[in-house]
């Protein structure tokens, strides 16, 4: 009887470990995965802002008004601002229930916070 309970223990503890170890090796991919995408995202910021700044210098070269370039400066800035929500919106929406709290972030702002961290422990 005696070895029936320690089979039917180790069996059990041999399924919870499993669970457990599964569930790390998700959530670290997950992580992985997740600093990729915004890694991604921050390097198609980063060209966008390049790309506007090269549009207001031809603007402004092409004799285009001070009050109409930073109009279009407003635009693009709101624009830019929209786009950065709606991706972390859609990131969050699309993690799973289980690994959604192992990104602690809510905004564009806080996402490259988390993500610079990441990058300076990893290094």
């Amino acid at each position: 009887m005696t070895e029936a309970i320690w089979f039917f223990a180790g069996a059990l503890c041999f399924q919870l470990l499993g669970k457990v170890f599964s569930y790390v090796q998700l959530v670290g991919f997950t992580m992985e995965t997740g600093l990729c995408i915004l890694r991604i995202c921050a390097t198609i910021i980063h060209d966008v802002a390049f790309m506007q700044t090269l549009k207001y210098k031809q603007l402004q070269d092409s004799g285009v008004k001070d009050k109409d370039i930073q109009l279009i400066k407003d635009i693009d800035e709101e624009t830019i601002n929209n786009w950065k929500n709606s991706v972390i919106l859609k990131f969050k929406q699309t993690l799973p229930r289980a690994v959604r709290g192992a990104f602690a972030f809510n905004d564009w702002s806080g996402a490259m916070k988390m993500l610079d961290s990441r990058l300076k422990r990893g290094r």
